[in-house]
């Protein structure tokens, strides 16, 4: 939207491009969401229109996300593809800035149950306090190993074996109901209640929106800048 700096609207422009650029020249058609722009961003894409990231001299894989929770994460640990600019990196104002870190989010041991049950087919009982332990963290902050009830892993309904993950957590077991897959958990017995605490806001690999924001406003980063700073070794032409 016209709200952010303009120069985090500028990054968000060639990245976009980038994005739709190498999907259609790799002869596929990506999905963007579309607003009507107002007259900032169509003046701020104006003044990049064409310009495109490359790495090595070839198109980048360009993803963005809304916010990411101290680190960005690695292609590698979110997909499986180790690219050389989508490394994790160190984003320090998100904690300071970040309107996605640190949302709170509860949910009763009813509701928790029932969306375990349906997709993983784990039964839990006694005690919910006990149901959840993270394993360990991926990219710093981002957790990795989950385990449920005890059991770190499921059989889907294609009769395939799922290691349970926060990612896994977040996406297939909560349906995306959590921001982030860096987050903490805890129990409250008075109220019955789980309270996940999030940090940051989509799957975190590459651009960061609101830390693109942050940069500019609060560093002074211009649009070249910032996508160096989140695509690192890339250059822009």
């Amino acid at each position: 939207g016209g709200g952010f700096n303009e120069e985090a609207i500028k990054a968000q422009a060639v990245a976009a491009y980038t994005y739709i650029k190498y999907y259609n020249d790799n002869g596929n058609v990506p999905y963007v969401a579309v607003r009507t722009p107002n007259d900032t961003v169509k003046n701020c894409v104006n003044e990049v229109l064409g310009q495109a990231i490359y790495y090595n001299g070839t198109l980048i894989q360009a993803v963005y996300g809304a916010s990411t929770a101290g680190y960005t994460s690695s292609a590698k640990n979110v997909w499986g593809i180790d690219y050389p600019y989508l490394q994790s990196i160190r984003c320090e104002l998100d904690s300071l800035y970040e309107p996605n870190y640190g949302v709170k989010t509860t949910f009763t041991s009813e509701e928790i149950r029932s969306k375990v049950r349906s997709v993983t087919g784990i039964e839990l009982g006694g005690d919910p306090g006990t149901w959840f332990a993270i394993k360990d963290y991926i990219d710093n902050v981002y957790v990795g190993s989950f385990s449920i009830g005890g059991q770190t892993e499921y059989t889907d309904g294609d009769g395939d074996s799922v290691q349970i993950t926060g990612r896994v957590m977040r996406e297939k077991i909560m349906d995306f109901g959590l921001r982030s897959a860096s987050f903490e958990v805890s129990y409250s017995s008075d109220t019955d209640k789980f309270t996940f605490t999030t940090y940051g806001y989509g799957h975190g690999v590459g651009l960061s929106q609101h830390g693109a924001n942050n940069l500019a406003n609060y560093w002074g980063y211009d649009y070249e800048e910032i996508l160096e700073f989140y695509y690192p070794g890339t250059v822009i032409m």
